[in-house]
């Protein structure tokens, strides 16, 4: 684990009973952590879903675009917007974007019934909400999780309550699989649109929220993203030249919390391996032909090939090519 006494007021130990393993199931949704913290996992070769509907920050639009996956029910078509002959729906990030409607409510039929499928039997739902500002779209009066640039004059911007949250997540609640287990997660990227002082008052909110949901259900938990990185790590060596993202090393030292944290003991020995073969792989000898590196490629084919948790044949394959 990358912690340091010498630096650092240290959070409480985390004690999860429940852990991940490579038979899990997971699908993590929300702001640009869930998308870290689900590229991590899916680098280690874990079965993960991540933020299928793209980046989404507010939870109503979380928890309704999830149950709605449940429901299968039809996406509203009078949130589709045309701009530059782009089609693109008030629900989803920008990336789910097409060149006509049609095209469109093809693409996001297919990506709620993928992502219902993976909620059928879904293990871990790791949620990280971004903000308690969500904007109304004058014309429907619905919220919207992205305005995609329209002119600001088109909505009204509100500050979510938390029964608001509580009625939303429980109707998604309701429909989860009996095993699951939802991980909780608050940003730790702060949001400057509103300026520092909304920023904290929209962050406490999400606080008390997933306080009040892991207090109520047995298999909600809280897991410390936001206090990690602003009372831990609190200072500017720790974030990007913005100021406000974390930086590699922030991420990195986060990473660390939630390995120890929710990945068991014996996947990790397997994790480990596969990170040194992948390592190895990334390595960029001066002779790939040297006696030398002949002999690491051998040494690491002999540790691909002790992974038997976790299909690596295309690692195997690739590194049996470069052996001369």
């Amino acid at each position: 684990m990358l912690h340091n006494e010498t630096f650092r007021t240290p959070i409480n130990p985390l004690i999860f009973e429940e852990k991940i393993n490579f038979d899990s199931t997971i699908l993590s949704i929300g702001s640009c952590f869930a998308q870290n913290i689900g590229k991590r996992l899916l680098e280690n070769r874990f079965n993960i879903t991540i933020n299928p509907y793209g980046v989404l920050y507010n939870p109503i639009s979380i928890f309704e675009n999830l149950t709605h996956a449940f429901e299968g029910n039809r996406v509203d078509e009078s949130l589709i917007i045309e701009n530059e002959e782009i089609f693109k729906h008030f629900n989803f990030h920008s990336d789910i974007s097409a060149s006509s409607k049609a095209e469109l409510m093809d693409q996001i039929q297919s990506i709620q019934q993928s992502t219902f499928q993976t909620l059928k039997k879904v293990d871990f739902l790791i949620i990280t909400l971004g903000t308690s500002f969500v904007f109304r779209y004058n014309e429907s009066q619905q919220l919207v999780a992205n305005c995609h640039k329209i002119p600001s004059t088109q909505f009204t911007q509100e500050l979510l309550e938390v029964n608001q949250m509580m009625e939303s997540f429980q109707s998604l609640h309701s429909l989860l699989p009996e095993n699951c287990k939802v991980i909780f997660t608050v940003s730790p990227i702060r949001h400057f649109r509103n300026g520092l002082v909304d920023n904290s008052l929209s962050k406490s909110i999400l606080r008390y929220f997933t306080h009040l949901v892991t207090s109520q259900y047995k298999n909600c938990f809280y897991f410390p993203a936001y206090e990690i990185m602003l009372d831990e790590l609190r200072d500017y060596r720790f974030y990007t030249n913005d100021l406000v993202h974390p930086s590699t090393l922030a991420q990195d030292y986060i990473w660390s919390y939630f390995d120890d944290a929710l990945i068991d003991e014996k996947t990790n020995s397997t994790r480990q391996k596969l990170e040194k073969v992948i390592r190895g792989l990334n390595h960029k000898p001066f002779n790939s032909h040297s006696t030398p590196h002949q002999k690491f490629l051998k040494k690491i084919l002999e540790i691909s090939k002790s992974i038997k948790e976790i299909n690596v044949k295309d690692l195997i394959n690739e590194i049996e090519q470069r052996i001369n």
